[in-house]
């Protein structure tokens, strides 16, 4: 009878440790970017900015994620290693505080984690990239995103 105890005990236990280990991808699909940063173009001046992109997440492994950005279609590949994620995502033409054209951040740099919260699957963390500006002038941008499912 204890050795049946100890023994349902162990297994509850294994199958306990076997699905926490167990890291989900995130799921393939669409996605919406929200964007937050900031980028200083002088000590006195500092422009602060909130973005949001369509993605699609067109394959998801335990080691890549391919994402597509869906309004200028570039495809990224993002490198993943258990839940942490890092890559760069490239863009066209994505950012404008006043609408002109012209103003670009090409490429992002991030690292973040991928997680699931209910069903849905979300990737958060931070990013850097530059800022070009119709001058021809660039500032580095920094910030947070967050991409969840839709």
């Amino acid at each position: 009878m204890k050795n049946r105890y100890l023994l349902s005990v162990i297994l509850v236990c294994c199958s306990i440790f076997v699905f926490v280990s167990c890291k989900k991808e995130p799921h393939k699909g669409k996605y919406t970017g929200s964007f937050q940063g900031v980028y200083h173009t002088s000590a006195n001046n500092t422009t602060t900015f909130t973005s949001y992109y369509s993605f699609q997440i067109e394959k998801s492994t335990a080691k890549e994620i391919v994402i597509e950005e869906m309004e200028h279609q570039t495809i990224s590949t993002l490198k993943k290693q258990n839940d942490s994620i890092v890559g760069i995502i490239g863009f066209g033409n994505v950012y404008s505080p006043t609408g002109a054209k012209g103003l670009t951040m090409n490429l992002i740099k991030i690292r973040g984690i991928s997680y699931l919260q209910g069903q849905k699957s979300y990737i958060e963390g931070t990013f850097e990239g530059d800022v070009y500006l119709e001058t021809g002038k660039s500032y580095l941008s920094t910030g947070t995103f967050v991409l969840s499912e839709k």
